[in-house]
């Protein structure tokens, strides 16, 4: 049951000169911090112990049924179900009740209990189920569970506690396009053991995504799925893609892949630890503009590159920039001006298409408008030249060696 009050005996203490005074709120003595397990909504089985013990009362006031000790857990985002168990080991006709709080402590004065959810079960077993019927979806954040025992101190108990999701996430470690992560793998075994996983967003429209395995040991296992790499009943791992070789240089390109988060392992099938440095890739990585805002920007640069990715970058003038940049067109529109400043020693150049990414063929640069000139560039589109609520792609590209900076303007004329 939620409440947030309940009363008990309804008394009103007298003091000096009559005033009506409450007794002192108290509080637990300790708060002890514990994991709470997280399961999946089609587990049917017991719920995992989560604490043992003895009920210990306060001894500072002798209207205190709340047991000293409290547990604090964490709901996490996703999880849809809290289901939490009370058990007197010691009587099961001895009356234990949980009650439970959000955000702070149980507590307790002469009148009152304070707690967000509460049992009344007689006798020693106590279930509660959240969210329960009618109540707004179970929220995400700290829980405080407490033990009122009507019986007095000395009975053992054993709390039995889960949350739920629909879906169980691995702990992530979230790769930067094109930046290089380096660890270690143990021998025969995965890193992060599937409990901890790289991963990448790949933004809408990419046109590929590339994952690069080095190690100096060499003979490592890649596997990559658009959901968390998971082991099947047999043993084996579970990905959309994997690559294994004995060379030392694992390089897997999957092209048009799946918009959002894709899920990367790397497995050590040998006899001794390996070292190694992955690198992700998607291309182009997309960055969305605001209207008559400037940004600034790098083209050019191969630090870190990984240098098959040059065949779909490398142009017959230069480099076209790892990220692309993304306006979209509201109702009304009336035009879009895009300009493009080159504020480094060398020239760079502008091209514009609609609906999808700039890409490269041959090393011929794919768009539908171009602006190519040593000083500054502008591409306006009005009336029949424009596609209203239209999406446009843009890409600057380096021209000759080495990086080159730039300042990129898109506005649009409403």
């Amino acid at each position: 049951m939620k409440r947030t009050i309940v009363y008990l005996l309804g008394l009103l203490l007298v003091g000096v000169g009559g005033l009506g005074l409450w007794a002192q709120e108290v509080g637990p003595e300790q708060v002890i911090p514990i994991e709470l397990p997280l399961l999946l909504v089609e587990d049917e089985g017991p719920l995992p112990i989560f604490a043992q013990g003895e009920i210990t009362l306060s001894t500072t006031c002798d209207y205190c049924y709340l047991h000293t000790v409290q547990y604090k857990v964490t709901v996490p985002q996703g999880a849809v179900r809290l289901v939490i168990e009370l058990y007197n080991t010691s009587d099961p006709e001895g009356d234990l009740d949980l009650a439970i709080r959000e955000g702070e402590a149980v507590s307790e004065d002469t009148d009152t209990y304070y707690y967000t959810y509460r049992t009344y079960e007689a006798g020693g077993e106590e279930r509660l189920d959240l969210p329960e019927e009618g109540d707004s979806p179970l929220s995400p954040g700290e829980y405080y569970i407490g033990i009122i025992s009507l019986i007095g101190p000395g009975a053992g108990f054993e709390l039995r506690a889960a949350a739920y999701a629909d879906e169980i996430l691995p702990d992530e470690i979230a790769l930067v396009s094109n930046a290089p992560f380096s660890g270690e793998v143990e021998p025969h075994s995965l890193f992060g053991e599937l409990e901890r996983q790289f991963s990448l967003l790949v933004p809408d429209a990419a046109e590929l995504l590339a994952v690069q395995v080095v190690s100096v040991e060499g003979n490592l296992d890649t596997y990559i799925g658009e959901d968390p790499i998971s082991s099947t009943t047999g043993g084996r791992v579970a990905a959309d893609y994997h690559l294994h070789t004995a060379g030392n240089d694992h390089l897997l390109i999957i092209e048009e892949p799946t918009t959002g988060r894709m899920w990367i392992v790397v497995g050590n099938p040998t006899d001794t630890k390996r070292s190694f440095t992955i690198t992700a890739t998607s291309l182009s990585e997309l960055v969305t503009l605001v209207s008559g805002e400037a940004i600034a920007g790098v083209a050019g640069d191969r630090s870190g590159l990984i240098p098959l990715l040059g065949d779909y970058l490398e142009t017959e003038r230069g480099l076209i920039g790892l990220t692309q940049y993304r306006i979209e067109l509201p109702e009304g529109a009336v035009s879009l001006c895009v300009e493009l400043i080159g504020t480094g020693s060398g020239d760079v150049n502008l091209y514009l298409r609609q609906g999808s990414p700039v890409t490269v063929v041959d090393r011929a640069v794919v768009a539908d408008l171009s602006s190519i000139s040593p000083s500054s560039e502008k591409i306006v589109l009005s009336g029949a030249f424009l596609v209203e609520e239209g999406i446009y792609y843009i890409a600057v590209e380096s021209v000759g060696d080495g990086e080159q900076t730039f300042r990129l303007t898109a506005e649009v004329g409403l």
